[in-house]
């Protein structure tokens, strides 16, 4: 299995929506479960509804690859998300006493820090605040403002939706494992289509179009190759099959999000919502390897007759810890 890295360098500003009400929150990442949505969408156009079926039917039972959500990148210092476990050489009392605060409050790591917590080698607790500085340069946020027709008055209303205007040579992410290297073509062709489509919303304004760069991983991302250690994170949210749920014990250390929002589908007119899933957090830790999967979160008056099932992407990216 290799891993691949792929870059998105996005020429406009993006909005990736977040749970609240109104428009003017946005997200700072794009998490895998709406990453694969979308790739999902330009995998049709690009090569038609059955070899998408083809596609979603393997993810459900044999994944060709495997990806993680999409991180903040400034030229080549990339940022993962904070384990949920200690870092190494935190269970020193003057460690805490001296650290604590800056190790509390960051929330993204570079890829060199996120190596050493996850290896369990030194960690350079003194830069951390460094690096927090220089993820504040990766990206800009701001509202724009737009117009629409109110629904008592039908008078003009202003509001406002929050967007991320990244900095030059910044942009998010994502991390891939390939099975079937076989894909690795069809992905880039489909990624690229999907460039030109735009990711997050505000899509008819021109919001999210991005340029594409795949490489493939190197020697700084050899904390991907399995590696030792008992315990695993996950760079992806996820949601295991209730029969693993067992698993999950005292030594994990986990977050919960709920995933839910609209269908989008250019095979139907319906607008509805899909059923709620409650997924583990990006940066969970867990004591042994569990189990995800492509939940089906078809709404009940969802026509699937005459459109198609809808699903969620559940699957997790491991890595793991020492």
């Amino acid at each position: 299995m290799s891993a691949w890295c792929v870059r998105l360098f996005f020429t406009d500003r993006v909005h990736f929506g977040k749970l609240g009400v109104g428009l003017e929150s946005v997200e700072e990442i794009l998490h895998a479960d709406s990453l694969y949505s979308a790739l999902c969408h330009a995998w049709s156009a690009r090569f038609g509804a059955n070899d998408l079926t083809t596609l979603i039917d393997r993810f459900r039972h044999d994944p060709p690859f495997l990806f993680s959500s999409a991180f903040p990148f400034l030229d080549d210092t990339f940022f993962l998300p904070k384990p949920m476990s200690p870092p190494p050489g935190f269970e020193q009392v003057e460690t805490r006493r001296e650290h604590g605060k800056e190790v509390k409050e960051v929330e993204y790591l570079t890829r060199e820090h996120f190596a050493a917590w996850v290896q369990g080698r030194p960690f350079p607790f003194a830069e951390l605040e460094e690096a927090a500085k220089l993820l504040q340069r990766v990206y800009h946020k701001d509202l724009i403002p737009r117009v629409a027709l109110g629904r008592e008055n039908n008078r003009s209303e202003i509001f406002h939706v929050g967007v991320l205007r990244f900095a030059r040579n910044a942009g998010l992410y994502f991390l891939v494992r390939l099975a079937d290297e076989a894909f690795l073509p069809q992905l880039r062709a489909a990624l690229s289509l999907l460039g030109e489509m735009g990711l997050g919303g505000e899509r008819t304004y021109g919001l999210g179009r991005f340029t594409l760069r795949i490489e493939q991983a190197d020697t700084s991302w050899d904390f991907l190759e399995g590696g030792e250690g008992s315990r695993v994170l996950t760079l992806a949210p996820f949601c295991p099959p209730e029969s693993d749920l067992d698993l999950v014990d005292e030594i994990c250390s986990y977050g919960l999000v709920e995933r839910k929002g609209w269908i989008h589908s250019p095979f139907t007119y319906q607008q509805l919502k899909r059923k709620t899933v409650l997924m583990f957090t990006a940066g969970s830790v867990f004591s042994r390897l569990m189990r995800g999967q492509v939940l089906d979160v078809t709404p009940e008056a969802w026509d699937a007759a005459s459109s198609h099932p809808v699903y969620r992407f559940g699957l997790p990216f491991f890595v793991r810890i020492r």
